[in-house]
């Protein structure tokens, strides 16, 4: 059941996220202050394991083109915060919050800038 539940939520995060235009492609549009990097699978402690979807917000959607040039190196780095974390702390909401931050904090560094506003989720799911 739980599963179910997290499948679900997982599904409707990512179809608000289309609705939103989030879902990748300009559209012919101005450019984004979020850009959407691809998923991400961490092994936690215990055998399981975390997948999401970073979402980046940027503070100036002119700079999208150089940091997804550096793609390799920012999956990199949320990879070295998140591996064997313990899987019971990484399901809270107050992790999640704290790791969004520090995750932006660590992306700015490894591109040695601030455009990294804040580091969003899309989808959550930790088996």
């Amino acid at each position: 059941m739980k599963r179910i539940l997290l499948s679900l939520a997982f599904l409707m995060t990512s179809s608000l996220a289309l609705a939103s235009g989030g879902g990748g492609g300009d559209g012919g549009g101005a450019a984004s202050s979020i850009l959407k990097l691809d998923p991400l699978v961490v092994n936690l402690s215990g055998g399981h394991f975390l997948q999401f979807t970073p979402q980046l917000k940027l503070e100036d959607p002119t700079k999208a083109d150089f940091i997804k040039a550096h793609t390799p190196m920012l999956r990199h780095s949320l990879i070295l915060k998140l591996i064997g974390k313990d899987v019971n702390l990484v399901q809270t909401a107050s992790f999640m919050a704290t790791f969004s931050e520090e995750a932006a904090e660590a992306l700015n560094k490894a591109l040695k800038s601030e455009d990294v506003k804040m580091l969003l989720f899309d989808g959550w799911l930790v088996q």
